[in-house]
């Protein structure tokens, strides 16, 4: 499945950390013989399927075995609402992130690469869907399994539908399964045509005065995938290939981006990503010397800013650099703090070894500014 964290810090602790799921791909070990298929159906309460609805899907691989059913309840009562913005690993580690067909149905197959040795792989499932309720549901899948689950959604009594924006969960959908289908002939034409309607939707969407559902539109153009254009030796437009998740390099994607930030009133975390890419242009990734300290000082003052005024509401991803910046100011107490305030907040990240990497981390950069960490601990939750 589509996916990218939310900044270059955060890749460079999944590359460290957490190795992705092969299973972010529907369809993949198909030929294989150790593996474990899943087809996930979602219906509203008359047994009608839901098409466009999300699913989230948490659990074991090889590497990892600790996750339960309350990690991904704490996700999906802190960031339901943001889901319109959530795509694989944004938001936890591992997070596995699928759509629904026209017939309510999603599917994805674990291969030997996620399963290793194990004789099952336990998951928790999330069906999320725009005007119902969340389901949450856990299941156990033997190696060599074909499993079907079923969720029921009930309308939600306080949540809002909008044609449009249920519009957008279709093509979302539709988007994602051209390019986990194999590019074809016609993949480029889809993906042009899904674009393109998708910009008339965000369009018609600011016209109506709805600033919110314009703003998850043009955020999911900068992350969906898109065909990518180059021009040939004649001058003529060609297909260059296809693109999936967010790329500092491509101008269409930083704009959609960019306008979804300012469109945003609703979403803090949005607000959050807005600042750190203004203050990023400004050298926030120099970490080292007194260059750029003051960039650093406002990058700190408005983080904690964010964390005081909407708490649950910001993603784990707040803490990542946050504990960084204060070590090149010289406070590794408050480094050492923020380290112990992201485990807490946000225990199920990493496993023992991998919060236990993230100390070592911590140590030495400390080391490298010249400190000593003595002293800085992570106890309780899953980091003991």
């Amino acid at each position: 499945m589509p996916g990218r964290l939310a900044c270059r810090v955060c890749l460079l602790l999944v590359i460290a950390l957490q190795p992705a799921r092969s299973g972010l791909w529907p369809g993949i070990g198909a030929l294989l013989s150790d593996k474990i298929e899943y087809t996930i159906a979602v219906t509203n309460s008359q047994g009608r399927p839901i098409d466009g609805a999300t699913i989230w899907l948490l659990g074991d691989d090889e590497s990892r075995q600790d996750l339960k059913a309350d990690d991904l309840e704490r996700l999906v009562r802190r960031y339901s609402a943001d889901a319109d913005f959530v795509f694989a690993n944004s938001l936890q580690f591992g997070l596995i992130v699928l759509r629904t067909d026209q017939a309510g149905v999603a599917r994805v197959t674990f291969d030997e690469s996620d399963i290793g040795e194990l004789p099952s792989l336990s998951n928790h499932f999330a069906a999320i869907k725009r005007g119902y309720e969340p389901v949450l549901r856990s299941d156990v899948a033997k190696v060599d399994s074909r499993r079907k689950l079923t969720f029921v959604l009930k309308t939600s009594a306080i949540a809002k539908t909008e044609p449009l924006l249920e519009e957008l969960d279709h093509l979302r959908a539709l988007a994602e399964r051209q390019v986990e289908e194999g590019a074809k002939e016609q993949t480029a034409s889809a993906l042009t045509q899904i674009g393109s309607r998708l910009r008339a939707i965000a369009s018609a969407l600011e016209a109506k005065g709805d600033a919110d559902g314009a703003a998850a539109v043009y955020y999911n153009l900068a992350y969906l995938p898109s065909v990518e254009m180059a021009k040939d030796e004649s001058g003529n437009s060609v297909v260059r290939g296809y693109s999936r998740g967010f790329d500092e390099r491509s101008p269409h994607r930083i704009a959609d981006r960019a306008r979804a930030w300012e469109l945003n009133q609703s979403h803090p975390w949005l607000d959050f990503q807005r600042m750190r890419a203004r203050l990023a242009a400004q050298g926030l990734m120099t970490f080292l010397g007194n260059k750029n300290s003051e960039v650093r000082r406002s990058f700190i003052d408005q983080t904690e800013l964010f964390i005081r005024e909407h708490g649950e509401r910001m993603w784990p991803d707040v803490f990542t650099q946050l504990w960084r910046a204060y070590n090149a100011e010289g406070d590794f107490t408050a480094g050492c703090s923020a380290l112990q305030r992201f485990h807490t907040f946000a225990p199920s990240q990493f496993d023992s070894q991998g919060w236990w990497n993230l100390l070592g981390m911590y140590i030495a950069d400390v080391e490298l500014h010249g400190g000593v960490a003595a002293g800085c601990t992570l106890t309780g939750g899953k980091g003991d």
